[in-house]
C-alpha cells in the first residue's frame, strides 16, 4: 500500500490529494495478490485479526496423522466496533441489497462480500494494442465471508482475465454452501457449468449442454467461469 513516506523514497516526489483518492479504490500504486485479499477480508470479518496464511495441516511420518499447529498471529488491528460494524452491514448490502454482489447470495447464511475489477493495461494502452493476440481482458476479484455477524470462513475468488467481479461472486456462494453443507452433513451442491457457444443447427457434432458437476468431488474440479450476457459493472 502506498504512502507519502513510501512515495518520496521511491520517486523523490510529494504526494497528491488526488492519489489518495485512487489509493482508496484500489487503483495508482496499490498492489495485491489474491492472498493478500483474502487475508485482508478475513482480517475485516473477524474483528481485526491478521491470521499468517499457511496450508499444511497435519503430517504423517507412517506413525498416523499428527496436526501442525497453525502459525502465530501476524498482527492485530485495532478496530472500532462501530467500524467492523459498518464493514459488516455494507459488505453484507453488496451481497443482500442493490449492490453488485448479488450472485452470492445464500438464504440463511448471511453472506458478505465485495466485488472488484483489475485492469490489466490501461484505457490508452488498450487502445493502441488493439489487434494483439494478447489476453488484455481485466481481471475480476470477488471477496467474501460468511456468516455477517457471526464469521466461519473468509476468502476470495481471482477470476483471471474474467473482466468482471460479479462473476465471480456464485463461485464464492458454491465454495460457501460447500462448506457449510459438509459441517451440517447435508448432500454437496452442485454447480451447473455455463452452456458451451451456439453452433449452427445443423452440424451434426454439435455438442451437448454441460451438466451439472459436482466441483467438490475427490478431483477437485473447477468449471470455467460464466462469460456471456455480459454487463459493465462499476466497483
Amino acid at each position: 500500500m502506498p504512502s507519502t513516506e513510501w512515495k518520496m523514497k521511491r520517486y523523490g516526489e510529494k504526494w497528491y490529494a488526488g492519489e489518495t483518492i485512487s489509493v482508496s479504490i484500489g487503483q495508482g500504486q496499490v498492489a495485491v495478490t489474491p492472498a493478500s485479499l483474502a487475508v485482508m477480508i478475513s482480517t475485516v470479518a473477524n474483528g481485526g485479526t491478521r491470521v499468517t496464511p499457511h496450508v499444511l495441516k497435519a503430517i504423517d511420518e507412517g506413525q498416523g496423522w499428527k496436526p501442525v499447529p497453525a502459525p502465530a498471529v501476524a498482527d492485530s488491528v485495532a478496530f472500532k466496533p462501530e467500524t467492523v460494524a459498518a464493514l459488516r452491514e455494507g459488505l453484507w448490502m453488496v451481497v443482500n441489497a442493490s449492490g453488485t454482489g448479488g450472485r452470492a447470495r445464500l438464504p440463511g447464511y448471511d453472506v458478505a462480500g465485495k466485488t472488484g475489477t483489475a485492469q490489466v493495461i490501461s484505457i490508452q494502452g488498450r487502445q493502441a494494442a488493439k489487434g494483439s493476440d494478447r489476453d488484455l481482458r481485466d481481471h475480476g476479484f470477488f471477496v467474501f465471508f460468511a456468516p455477517r455477524d457471526n464469521p466461519q470462513i473468509a476468502g476470495v475468488i481471482f477470476a483471471e482475465h474474467g473482466e468482471h467481479g460479479y462473476l465471480g461472486a456464485p463461485i464464492a456462494k458454491h465454495v460457501i454452501d460447500t462448506y457449510f453443507a459438509k459441517k451440517e452433513g447435508r448432500p454437496l451442491p452442485k454447480l451447473p457449468l455455463p452452456a458451451p457457444p451456439a453452433r449452427d443447427d445443423e452440424d451434426p457434432d454439435s455438442p451437448p449442454a454441460l451438466p451439472a458437476v459436482d466441483v467438490a468431488d475427490a478431483r477437485g474440479a473447477v468449471p470455467g467461469i460464466p462469460t456471456d450476457g455480459r454487463v459493465r459493472e462499476t466497483d
